[in-house]
């Protein structure tokens, strides 16, 4: 199943290029190591030390706080409360929703507020538009 994961990641990573939406998901920075990891591997002459550094332990992480988080907050949290059996059954089938949609949500966040940055930033200092000198009133520059 890991070998299946394994080759559906690196089959994403290297159509960023041809498929530009893909990068919003995949970071760019994926690109170099899968390079090496198909050379090395053509060769025979994997560095398991570097493979599970750079490439396993990065998505074990992301997959394993994508699945113990909710699971977690779901069987551990919601029953200390003491609520209902039909409450509890809730919590536990839409965590994993509830989970992706805060993730979505602080993505979005995120986004927002370094757009406002860079806006309110191009406005101050006048980015990108051009500075003409302007008279301050008087006729006579010399005076």
């Amino acid at each position: 199943m890991g070998y299946v994961l394994l080759r559906i990641w690196m089959k994403l990573v290297h159509d960023t290029r041809t498929t530009p939406f893909l990068a919003y998901f995949i970071d760019e920075r994926w690109d170099p190591k899968i390079v090496r990891y198909r050379a090395d591997y053509r060769s025979g002459a994997i560095s398991l030390c570097w493979f599970f550094q750079d490439i396993f332990m990065p998505i074990a992480t992301k997959l394993v706080a994508a699945l113990c988080v909710p699971y977690v907050l779901a069987k551990g949290v919601f029953p200390r409360f003491g609520y209902s059996a039909a409450v509890n059954s809730t919590v536990y089938r839409f965590a994993w929703l509830v989970i992706l949609g805060l993730g979505a949500f602080c993505y979005l966040a995120k986004v927002f507020c370094v757009e406002l940055h860079a806006s309110i930033r191009d406005d101050r200092y006048h980015i990108g538009k051009r500075v003409q000198d302007v008279a301050d009133g008087s006729s006579d520059i010399n005076s």
